[in-house]
């Protein structure tokens, strides 16, 4: 955050970044505003990112996180 209160600008050249905040927001605790503005910013760039700007598994991963977050999700059995 800047001096003002809000996000940094630069934040939002860093999509991994963002998804990574879009992600821990939703493990804040009741009255932890900067998550909760955390979410919302992040919420905001993440569905207005523009396709050329990433990679199509990172795009992929960001739709997904979209559509229900990771810790909301089963964990994934793995094969062996």
């Amino acid at each position: 955050m800047d001096d003002n209160g809000s996000f940094k600008a630069w934040l939002c050249k860093d999509v991994k970044g963002m998804l990574s905040l879009y992600e821990a927001s939703y493990f804040a605790f009741e009255g932890e505003n900067l998550l909760d503005e955390g979410l919302a910013f992040s919420t905001n760039y993440l569905k207005n990112l523009s396709a050329p700007s990433v990679t199509n598994g990172l795009a992929e991963q960001v739709s997904h996180a979209l559509e229900l977050p990771l810790h909301h999700r089963m964990q994934r059995l793995e094969a062996r």
